[in-house]
């Protein structure tokens, strides 16, 4: 399945672009992501809770970034298991940035593959659940940006 979520946020390019580039800084406003280990800069092991329809799961697997800054894009590969075994999830997430106005644009687009019980859950509810997670997200991002947490500052 295919996704993509747009929103803005009132700060610059740099200090989004600052902010999205480090994944430990940024799952905390993924609903329901966390964080359990840091391989490298650009590889890490975590876990999601997420609810699709009736269920909830908590996958655990493990994400790679790659950032290209002079195009100002972070693509996320993604895999991981649930913890009870009803399901299993790979994707990859591209964000890409671009200056509008006073702030910055973001473009997010997923593409998921789903097998198991979680399979069963068409397009419809996933796209809800995306739309719900790209709001959340981009308030949490809103919010730290106004806070001045981002890594650079």
């Amino acid at each position: 399945m295919e996704f993509e979520n747009r929103f803005s946020v009132d700060a610059p390019l740099d200090t989004v672009w600052t902010f999205l580039t480090d994944v430990p800084q940024v799952a905390p406003c993924l609903p329901g992501a966390e964080i359990t280990k840091v391989i490298d800069p650009e590889h890490y092991e975590g876990a999601m809770k997420i609810k699709l329809g009736p269920v909830s799961m908590t996958m655990r697997g493990e994400l790679e970034m790659n950032a290209d800054e002079a195009a100002h894009s972070i693509q996320l590969t993604a895999r991981g298991k649930d913890m009870r075994g009803i399901g299993s999830a790979a994707g990859t997430i591209t964000a890409s940035i671009v200056p509008a106005g006073n702030g910055t644009d973001v473009v997010i687009s997923s593409k998921v593959d789903v097998t198991g019980r979680v399979a069963q859950f068409g397009r419809g509810i996933m796209q809800d659940v995306a739309n719900r997670q790209t709001a959340q997200f981009a308030a949490c991002l809103q919010e730290k940006l106004n806070a001045g947490t981002t890594a650079g500052d």
